[in-house]
């Protein structure tokens, strides 16, 4: 009797007498078959000394181990979620760590939270005492200096004018970023490197989803913005503790996030056709044009598509397939006791869909793809509570792991 095996899926099995085995150990989070869906179809054919043969078809199912990760929903309510950010409620000489996060709506309000028990306290209304508009995007700050600490917001008003909001215990400070009458956009808000140089590290994006602006640069428009710190101590002719708002970078469609990370800034841009995509560059590298609206991730657009200027680091397609998505979400370094997850890059899209990738992947400077991405949705999948499409991850001062879902639902990464 003699076997031979054959199907869509073949090129992952051996055949070794009568026994079909996997060329490798199977990986549920890298899966090999044909449609990615982790079940394996084959077909089996048996052979007698006289020709006469059978045939069957197998199917192998490879099913998930959540490798000691456990999601654990800490809190409801946060109706119409916008942002979630790292908070120091402390002073920041203070070694000791206070486990909280910022959770901001688009009605205005953030609440400082506890990261172990979800209770919240108000901090901010950023429309207090103003026609009440969206907020568009928030973060925290810090530094060894307090002339530039504080919680940052980025909010539209009704009339359109977009503006950056500081807040401090003891005041407010604003800065225009778009006029009135400006058409409704979206925004990112975020610190790169420490060591960013001479002007500090807080830098913002906004949206051009059209494309009609993203590459005029008169326009901020589908930018990347540095908000350069102000000398405080320069005289009455600068406002101190304040920033001057510089384009650096074109080519944005929607950014879902971006961050310090390995030394560069890491940002992300939801693709609307073809491809979602992270890019990393140096922060005084220049210039800075991330292709938009004639490239979305690798991919040219149109008859004559211009050449990548700053390419994409990683990219993954549109769509609504498991390896797919409609939107990707800025994550985090995750550094903790889940060895699974400990030194990866973990983040998510709007779909639904969860990943990491290895540190030394991501900075290594290669073009990564789905081969070097670990699909981990399963894994995410929370003991109460389902996490439908990712609005932010934030990463408190104990290293814990937050993910904020669009229906308002918080959630901690914790070791099972």
């Amino acid at each position: 009797m003699t076997f031979a095996i054959g199907g869509p899926d073949v090129a992952a099995f051996q055949l070794s007498g009568s026994t079909v085995q996997f060329r490798q150990v199977p990986d549920f989070e890298r899966p090999a078959d044909s449609n990615r869906d982790n079940v394996y179809n084959l077909t089996v054919t048996a052979q007698d000394s006289r020709g006469a043969s059978s045939t069957a078809d197998v199917t192998i199912t490879v099913t998930n181990s959540k490798e000691g990760i456990a999601v654990t929903r800490i809190a409801t309510g946060f109706t119409d979620p916008a942002a979630a950010s790292f908070l120091v409620t402390r002073n920041l000489s203070n070694v000791a760590t206070t486990g909280q996060i910022a959770i901001a709506r688009t009605n205005g309000e953030i609440y400082d939270v506890d990261g172990a028990t979800g209770a919240r306290t108000l901090r901010v209304d950023i429309f207090a005492g103003r026609p009440r508009g969206r907020l568009l995007a928030m973060t925290f700050k810090g530094g060894a200096s307090g002339f530039y600490s504080g919680l940052y917001a980025i909010g539209q008003e009704p009339g359109g004018r977009v503006f950056l909001q500081r807040y401090t215990v003891g005041s407010i400070e604003e800065l225009e970023i778009l006029p009135n009458g400006s058409a409704q956009v979206a925004a990112s808000l975020f610190t790169g490197p420490a060591n960013s140089g001479q002007g500090g590290n807080l830098y913002m994006t906004v949206s051009d989803e059209s494309g009609t602006s993203a590459q005029d640069p008169a326009s901020p428009l589908g930018k990347l913005i540095f908000l350069e710190e102000q000398d405080p101590f320069a005289g009455a002719s600068v406002r101190p503790g304040f920033y001057i708002a510089r384009i650096i970078g074109s080519g944005i469609r929607r950014s879902g996030g971006a961050g310090a990370f390995n030394g560069e800034i890491l940002l992300s841009d939801q693709g609307g056709s073809f491809e979602q995509e992270l890019t990393s560059f140096l922060p005084n590298a220049r210039p800075l044009d991330f292709g938009w609206p004639g490239r979305e991730g690798t991919r040219g657009i149109g008859a004559n598509p211009p050449a990548a200027v700053n390419g994409p680091r990683l990219v993954y397609g549109f769509g609504n397939g498991p390896d797919q998505g409609t939107g990707i979400i800025y994550g985090g370094l995750y550094r903790g006791p889940i060895a699974d997850l400990d030194n990866r890059f973990v983040f998510g899209d709007r779909s639904g869909t969860f990943w990491s990738v290895k540190f030394a992947d991501l900075a290594s400077g290669s073009l990564l793809g789905l081969p070097q991405l670990d699909r981990r949705t399963q894994d995410f999948v929370p003991t109460a509570g389902l996490i439908e499409s990712p609005v932010a991850f934030a990463i408190d001062d104990q290293g814990r792991m937050f993910i904020l879902d669009s229906d308002g639902e918080l959630f901690r990464v914790d070791p099972a």
